[in-house]
Parts: C-alpha cells; structure tokens; sequence
C-alpha cells in the first residue's frame, strides 16, 4: 500500500529522527510540520535521515495548543499529501513511535482496506460543547511568551469575554450532535478528501474553539452523508490515567513490556530525555 503520514512537531528531535527512521520505506511519504514558533531546527539534516521514503518539511503556521491552528496544520498536511493518491493518511505528533514494525502495519491496513481508524465517542457534556460553541478568542494568544502582567491581563480578558457570551447568550449556532476523541487517526484518500472538501465548513464553525482538533473530525464524519467505512478504534497506545490533566503521559524504559505487549500500532508520547525506551524499541523492531 501506499501511506502518508502527516507528523506535526515542535522538539525531542531525537525521537522525531527515530520516528523517521523507522517509518523509512519505500511505500512511504513523510510530510513534516515543523511549528513556526522554532528557531532552530537542521533542515538539512532530516531531509537526508529517510533512505526509501520520501520526506517533504513545512514551517507555515505557529501552533497553539489546543487552539484553530492545530486544525488548519492538519488539514494543510492533507492537502499537501493528497497531491498524491495514498491509501491511507496517518496523523502522528513528533513524540509518537511505532511499536510495531512497519512490514506489520502496512500488513494490517492491506487486510482490512477502505476503512477509517479513530476514537470518539458521542457526548452532551457542557464542557465539550462549549469548546465549539462559546467563542474562544484568545485560545491562539502565546501567553508562555508574554510577561507575566500580560498574561494575567489577557487571561482576566478571556475570562471576561465567557462570561459575556454567556449572559447574553451568544453562542455558535451548532446543530450537529457533538463526537469528542482522539486528535490522531488513520485515513483512507477518500475520507481525506472528504475532509478537504469542508475545509470552509470547518472554518466557520469550528474558528475560535478550544481543543476542538478533538471534535471537529469525528463531528463531521458522524454527521454528514458519506459511504465511508467508519471503525471506532484507537490505534495508538495512550496513557492518560498517569499523565498531567489534559497530557498523557511520557513512557520510559520501565514501560517496555507493557508497549511491547500493546495490540496497538503506534504509541505516545516519549521525550528525548527517556530515549533509551525509543532506542530499545527499535532494536526490537529491527529483530522482528
């Protein structure tokens, strides 16, 4: 088969290089969004790291957490990737690995072709249809950057600003029944073009949202007409009952047995500062 994958990063260079490294065939293209906000990333270096595969770097949009910019970065890597027919396209961040080898991954996808891989589920909760329907205009404000009276200033602002929409009871006119899940999935062409074709859709309704590159995908999927073969299943090993609130947690080599054990294709999140793990991963693979 023919994959794209569609790696969104912004540092543990050390674990993208592997990442590359490893996704390095000749059935693959690499299309890599470096954050804007980097100063300093070898250009160079990684265009030359993929032997078999080809590899295509962009730096065009600053990235937000949980802000519209994430959703454009990945719609702009589609419309990049779609440029040449793939069977499937893969999401991944900088900080996700394989922990399978890739022989075996292609394996999976050819055994069950023309089907939609990502997790959601369907949701009422007001705190995830506020995410889209209150207008969050700061959500794209670089508060780490600013001094610390700024930031206090615009967060009393944002604060300010919801508090307003709901007293006069401003809110996205949003009639699709809500999904929320995973960010990261594993597409066929023709749900990428699918995607593409609401891209001015997605930026009306889904422009000033907080964390909505969760919803907006399986929304849009669920809700409109399509014939596309749709299954409910993560694909990457994620562990957010031992990590930081919103952030899953960074595996380490004491979590070895339990990634190799995973039924899953892929897992995050690793750090360069817990490399052995990556490293020794890839020895696995390699001996697979």
């Amino acid at each position: 088969m023919k994959h794209a994958f569609l790696i969104m990063a912004h540092n543990n260079w050390f674990v993208l290089e592997k990442l590359i490294q490893a996704l390095d065939d000749k059935s693959v293209d690499i299309y890599l969004h470096i954050d804007k906000k980097v100063h300093e990333f070898d250009y160079d270096r990684f265009l030359l790291i993929p032997q078999k595969a080809h590899i295509y770097i962009f730096s065009k949009y600053k990235v937000y957490w949980g802000g519209y910019s994430q959703i454009k970065t990945e719609l702009f890597l589609l419309k990049m990737a779609t440029k040449t027919h793939h069977d499937y396209y893969h999401l991944l961040s900088g900080q996700d690995y394989l922990i399978d080898n890739f022989q075996n991954i292609d394996g999976f996808f050819s055994s069950k072709p023309n089907t939609e891989y990502l997790d959601f589920a369907r949701t009422e909760k007001e705190k995830y249809i506020q995410r889209i329907q209150v207008f969050h205009f700061f959500q794209e404000c670089p508060f780490k950057g600013f001094p610390s009276l700024v930031r206090l200033f615009l967060g009393k602002l944002n604060s300010l600003s919801y508090k307003l929409q709901q007293e006069v009871k401003k809110k996205r006119n949003m009639s699709l029944k809500v999904y929320v899940g995973s960010q990261w999935f594993d597409v066929t062409h023709e749900c990428a073009i699918f995607l593409l074709s609401k891209k001015t859709y997605i930026k009306r309704h889904f422009s000033f949202t907080s964390c909505a590159d969760e919803i907006f995908l399986p929304t849009l999927l669920m809700n409109f007409p399509n014939n596309l073969k749709i299954e409910n299943r993560s694909l990457r090993h994620i562990d957010f009952s031992r990590g930081n609130g919103s952030n899953p947690y960074t595996f380490t080599i004491d979590d070895y047995d339990e990634l190799m054990s995973s039924k899953k294709l892929f897992a995050r999140k690793f750090s360069d500062k817990n490399i052995d793990v990556v490293e020794r991963i890839e020895k696995q693979l390699l001996n697979k």
